[in-house]
């Protein structure tokens, strides 16, 4: 610090600076601050284990959108395929009908039948779009952008039963819950804090002139 003092009728100033250290440690603090890097670490455990869970989910969502894009497609190429052979069915029947060699209602039901299937290939479009968005969606993409599928989803099985026990011991949730009951161990051991003594050392250092 510095400061200056005088008046009108003095002829000098005086000038007064002061300098200054604090030093303080503290050795004992009643628990409180090892409960609180435990907890701490515990708070960070608890994040990782959100974190996994949030990855995991959002991979989840992202198979579940492409396996239902994958499968309209194939649905979509079904229904056409269905649809072109109706068609065919169909003009074959009316060519035997204009020459007299099936009746009416054949005729009649090859045509409905042919239009059935005009009605399931747009159904099988739509269905198509609307996985199109949801993938779109799952993966933080336009929901308008014109995506196509391809390859297949694979998966690995096992004829041997898996160790759940073990299994459940690695999932987030589990360390989640764990960490959870870890913290508030160290939640009772901070209100039983100010119940112990704080022993510490202070040290202050000044000069002024």
């Amino acid at each position: 610090r510095f400061s200056r003092s005088g008046s009108d009728t003095s002829q000098e100033d005086q000038d007064q600076s002061s300098v200054g250290i604090d030093l303080s440690q503290t050795f004992f603090s009643g628990y409180s601050i090892r409960a609180t890097i435990r907890q701490t670490r515990s708070q960070e455990i608890i994040a990782q284990a959100d974190y996994e869970l949030a990855r995991a989910n959002a991979g989840e969502i992202v198979c579940k959108a492409f396996a239902n894009l994958l499968f309209a497609q194939e649905q979509l190429a079904l229904a056409s395929i269905t649809a072109d052979r109706r068609a065919q069915n169909a003009d074959l029947v009316a060519l035997r009908f204009q020459n007299g060699k099936e009746h009416k209602g054949s005729h009649l039901r090859s045509q409905a039948t042919y239009k059935q299937a005009l009605f399931e290939v747009e159904q099988a479009r739509r269905s198509q779009r609307v996985a199109q968005r949801d993938l779109s969606g799952a993966m933080g993409r336009n929901m308008f952008d014109t995506l196509i599928a391809t390859g297949r989803l694979e998966t690995t099985s096992t004829t041997e039963a898996p160790d759940f026990r073990r299994i459940m011991f690695d999932t987030p949730e589990y360390r989640k819950a764990l960490e959870a009951i870890r913290s508030a161990e160290q939640d009772v051991t901070l209100a039983t804090s100010p119940f112990y003594p704080e022993i510490g050392a202070f040290a202050s250092v000044a000069r002024s002139g």
